[in-house]
């Protein structure tokens, strides 16, 4: 495995650090691991400026394979695991927001704003007794999505002052 500094570029690594297979080829916005209901397996998901998030096995012993990645038609702002680990929200520049189901490697628009969606998190059924996710864009609003049958409709818009 190469770690950061091998190559001999003059790099320092003091933290012995290691590259993922397969990076990205532009720049990684967002990196989110994967939760425990999925150890002792380890995975780490990464959206990334050229408009891919990838998806990484991460070994005990810090090696690493890229097992698969879905696109946007833009970068890929944020990022964010249902808690069960079967799926991924992708957020992006592109003004919307898809979930990735991992099983079926296959991405459905769950969200949409009018300008870019940068950041999605993941609400647990525990918390609100219906699992959704909640978005934050550049259109100055905070939505709230429904992401067992989507609708095309927030459950709920907070406007807010400024870009999210």
């Amino acid at each position: 495995m190469n770690a950061f500094g091998s190559g001999g570029g003059g790099f320092s690594n003091p933290n012995n650090d290691f590259l993922v297979a397969n990076p990205p080829n532009d720049s990684i916005s967002q990196i989110a691991f994967s939760p425990r209901t999925l150890q002792p397996k380890n995975f780490l998901v990464g959206g990334t400026w050229d408009n891919e998030a990838r998806l990484w096995e991460i070994n005990p012993d810090g090696s690493s394979n890229m097992l698969t990645s879905t696109r946007h038609d833009g970068p890929i702002l944020s990022v964010a695991w249902r808690e069960d680990g079967q799926a991924v929200f992708t957020a992006g520049a592109d003004r919307i927001v898809k979930m990735w189901d991992l099983g079926k490697n296959t991405a459905a628009t769950v969200a949409q704003h009018e300008e870019p969606v940068r950041c999605v998190e993941y609400v647990s059924e525990q918390a609100m007794n219906t699992p959704c996710i909640v978005t934050g864009s550049w259109d100055k609003s905070v939505r709230y999505w429904d992401v067992r049958a989507p609708s095309g409709q927030p459950m709920g818009v907070v406007p807010a002052p400024e870009r999210v």
